[in-house]
């Protein structure tokens, strides 16, 4: 089982008449490229090299719902960084960063980003939509 890589991964609509009628189109588009990106993600291998979480206020539950802003603020020959900005109705309550870094799982070594990869993130730099 060491040999063996488990991932856990979490989809949570931000609509939830999502659950009930299913997505839009668009947002089918955007769930496969993202579902694609990351079965390439696992194949190829891509490591946490740091993470970093500030806890600025309390996010308590709500109703009302909290806006959750991800993107791509560093991009490297071998690595990139993602910034998050988790907000409440009191404003920011959470801002986070994950540094990763592409890796060859086979090698065990890491590996420079692949064509493909760098213009998939390139689309959610600096707050980018990705489509």
């Amino acid at each position: 089982m060491a040999d063996t890589p488990q991932f856990l991964y979490r989809i949570v609509p931000t609509r939830p008449e999502m659950l009930v009628s299913g997505p839009t189109e668009r947002e089918m588009q955007v769930i496969d490229a993202h579902f694609a990106h990351l079965q390439k993600l696992a194949a190829e291998g891509v490591v946490v090299v740091e993470l970093l979480v500030r806890y600025r206020q309390p996010l308590v539950y709500s109703v009302s719902p909290v806006r959750v802003r991800l993107w791509v603020s560093e991009l490297l020959a071998a690595s990139f960084a993602l910034d998050y900005v988790v907000a409440g109705t009191g404003g920011d309550a959470v801002t986070a960063r994950t540094q990763l870094a592409a890796y060859d799982t086979a090698a065990r070594r890491p590996r420079r980003l692949t064509r493909d990869e760098r213009e998939f993130l390139a689309a959610f730099r600096d707050g980018g939509s990705g489509g």
